[in-house]
């Protein structure tokens, strides 16, 4: 969750989901009118900034502590270059080489390992992704359609036996977290 000050106003967003304004209730209670829910900053003793917040929802009570400024503009850079990326539909860095490879190589039946990242679903998807591929027949074109909400680069895939749509995923250093196929009637 990152909290902001936009203007006079302080904001709240989580992960993905737009910011949305916050009203103070005391110095330490704030509530959103957006849904029903609040959100906490006890008083941290000494440095007069709180060091945890917690968000009170649905019955239930979530903590998350504060994060260093340094970790804090990491987060928040990185939303900032997704949502340009989202609005502009451009490709992640490296989204289109390891699409285009990620494709050959599953339907050649030799994914590249060293392209995956470590710990990801993909490594839970690639026999069923690799059954899929093959299933498509031989590969004649490849092309960036958008960026899915999610995150995922959004590629149109025409092969012999049809048309199919290609979504990947891929982490800050280039490698492939997961990815999916579905036909295109």
């Amino acid at each position: 969750m990152v909290v902001a000050l936009d203007g006079n106003q302080l904001t709240t967003k989580l992960g993905n989901q737009q910011a949305l304004p916050i009203f103070p209730q005391s110095e330490t209670m704030f509530f959103l009118k957006a849904v029903d829910a609040q959100i906490e900053f006890p008083k941290d003793d000494g440095s007069g900034k709180a060091s945890q917040l917690t968000l009170h929802q649905n019955g239930r009570d979530m903590t998350g502590q504060r994060m260093d400024d340094a970790e804090a503009k990491k987060i928040t850079d990185a939303a900032a270059a997704f949502a340009k990326r989202l609005k502009d539909q451009t490709p992640a860095a490296g989204s289109v080489e390891a699409a285009n490879k990620m494709i050959r190589d599953l339907f050649n039946g030799k994914p590249d390992e060293a392209m995956l990242s470590a710990g990801t679903p993909i490594h839970q998807q690639l026999a069923r992704l690799q059954s899929e591929v093959a299933g498509f027949g031989a590969i004649e074109k490849i092309a960036f359609q958008g960026v899915g909400p999610g995150g995922a680069d959004i590629y149109s895939v025409k092969s012999a036996k049809g048309a199919w749509e290609f979504r990947i995923w891929l982490t800050a250093d280039g490698k492939v977290e997961q990815a999916n196929t579905r036909p295109v009637q």
